[in-house]
């Protein structure tokens, strides 16, 4: 009978070549034999999480830590089993253990942030991601994370967001970047133009609300369109944009190095990026450079930081002209950064809750995961000084328990009762914008505002108090304020968004009267105006196509 030991150490070294069903039968039969240490058990389990059997996995990280409560690598791999079995709360409490055990670990770090980036803790998330990046300066997923995270936190800055992105540029493309390559498209000031648009969100998605008209109403004449998903995922959303261009191409799965092949071989004259750094990204087709135009907006449309990366479409109020040194592109402005066709039917405006009897309610239906600590320090102070009042809150990350706890506890020790708090989950998007009747006037989370989400919601007839503050997360529902000619809803700073909003709470009649025209001044404006927004932007690319070709600005 072979030696246990032996076993284990046989065990071992055929995992580390790279033979997991051996490696795992050798250690196992290493455990049955007597040799049940905390390294055997926790290379067992490593194995098990490769083969995705998590409860056995997870079943192995226990007996590891049984026998040495110390060992990070079995608290690791214990959060990883628990995080992939829906564990989420208790994934991050063994992660964070690891951390303590082992904080000069990058892999330990990031797993501590994708835990809270799951429970929808994003501010939370981002100095573990800090960390991460410090401590490996090539991990792309965590500085990718960290992007987009820093949006959420109220301690960063322009100034760094920015940086981050030419880090990430930096570290993670200057191989593309530096070598560029020529472009065979013909230069021709006034020929049909090929516009390829590279998304992960071609489908029910809030982005394609707002990218989405510059499809459908795209002219056919004067554009040929080409739409690249690089999502799996495919639905009504999809059918209608694949409907209204003229080529759709499925990218999920396709590498980068295919992808931009692909965008070259298509002879795109200016192509698109929808995503930002937001989920799916693919900031390594356009360091690539496949088209000689290539510009970014819509979705996370806050920058780059990619020398590849031609222009940049915002508006004004969203990137104002004292910060645009701030960026690698250069800035198109637009009638607003974003444009709205509403999917469907929307339902009818309410009268104004409070004047029928009821306790007077703010709402947000905000994603969960934007209500920073500052967020709800202030909104805490609103609902203090308007001691009968109550604060409606939905979204889908308020179904998890683990989040709607946080949740409550975040107001509960701003001194809020729970039981002021309504938390509804996700519903139909009919009904998400239903739930907006039981609301009297809407608060805009911050340092990462509303968007879509406040165009949906004015155009329920509900006014939303803002702050403007100091990058261009902050500055969205400005910008569609503004846009809909209601600027007196913006504010300045914590105190003055705080007087707006009581100052309308405290009247309900005058805050009746001017609800009656929010949905109106919303539909008239450049937002909602769609076929007009499309023209602009088309107006524009004829402009970028031409300074290209040398004929003219």
């Amino acid at each position: 009978m072979s030696d246990p030991q032996d076993l284990e150490r046989r065990g071992i070294e055929a995992l580390r070549r790279g033979d997991r069903a051996a490696g795992a039968d050798l250690l196992k039969q290493a455990i049955a034999g007597g040799a049940g240490t905390a390294g055997a058990f926790t290379a067992l389990g490593g194995a098990l999480l490769q083969g995705e059997d998590f409860g056995d996995a997870e079943a192995a990280f226990r007996s590891a830590l049984d026998i040495d409560p110390h060992r990070a690598a079995a608290h690791r791999g214990l959060g990883i089993a628990l995080l992939r079995q829906g564990d989420v709360a208790g994934a991050l409490s063994c992660c964070a253990r690891a951390v303590e055990l082992e904080p000069g670990s990058a892999g330990n770090q990031y797993l501590a942030a994708v835990c809270l980036l799951t429970l929808g803790r994003i501010e939370d998330s981002v100095p573990f991601l800090r960390k991460a990046v410090e401590l490996d300066p090539a991990h792309r997923s965590a500085h990718t994370n960290l992007i987009w995270a820093a949006e959420h936190s109220s301690s960063s800055t322009l100034e760094e967001q920015q940086s981050l992105r030419r880090l990430w540029c930096e570290r993670h493309a200057k191989e593309w970047l530096a070598n560029p390559g020529r472009h065979a498209n013909t230069r021709e000031p006034d020929r049909r133009l090929r516009v390829g648009y590279v998304s992960a969100d071609f489908r029910a998605h809030s982005a394609a609300l707002a990218f989405g008209p510059l499809i459908f109403h795209h002219d056919a004449a004067e554009f040929e369109l080409f739409c690249y998903s690089s999502s799996a995922a495919h639905d009504h959303v999809s059918d209608a944009l694949k409907n209204a261009s003229e080529h759709w191409h499925s990218a999920a799965g396709v590498s980068d190095e295919t992808l931009a092949a692909r965008i070259r071989e298509d002879g795109i004259d200016i192509l698109v990026d929808l995503s930002g750094y937001s989920k799916g990204q693919r900031q390594l087709v356009f360091a690539r450079k496949p088209a000689p135009i290539q510009a970014t907006g819509w979705g996370h449309a806050f920058g780059t930081g990619m020398t590849a990366m031609d222009y940049l479409f915002s508006d004004p109020v969203t990137i104002p002209a004292e910060e645009r040194d701030q960026f690698v592109e250069e800035i198109v402005d637009l009638p607003c950064c974003l444009c709205y066709e509403a999917p469907g039917p929307t339902p009818p405006e309410s009268p104004l809750p409070a004047l029928e009897g009821k306790p007077f309610t703010f709402g947000s239906l905000n994603r969960a995961e934007k209500l920073s600590k500052a967020t709800v320090a202030l909104w805490s102070r609103i609902l203090r000084a308007m001691p009968q009042s109550r604060l409606l809150l939905k979204g889908a990350r308020l179904e998890n328990p683990s989040m709607r706890a946080y949740v409550l506890r975040a107001f509960q020790d701003c001194g809020i009762d729970p039981g002021r708090l309504s938390l509804l989950g996700s519903t139909s998007q009919y009904q998400h914008q239903q739930a907006l009747q039981q609301v009297d006037l809407c608060l805009d989370p911050f340092p990462c505002s509303g968007g879509i989400t406040t165009i949906e919601t004015l155009l329920m007839g509900v006014p939303v108090v803002t702050l403007s503050g100091g990058t261009p997360a902050s500055r969205v529902s400005a910008a569609v304020l503004a846009a809909a000619g209601m600027s007196e809803w913006i504010a300045g700073d914590e105190d003055e968004y705080e007087q707006i909003a009581l100052e309308m709470a405290e009247d309900p009649p005058h805050l009746a009267r001017i609800r009656r025209d929010v949905r109106q001044r919303l539909l008239m404006s450049p937002v909602c105006d769609t076929r007009r927004y499309a023209k602009a932007v088309e107006a524009a690319y004829r402009r970028m196509w031409r300074r290209w070709c040398g004929a003219g600005r």
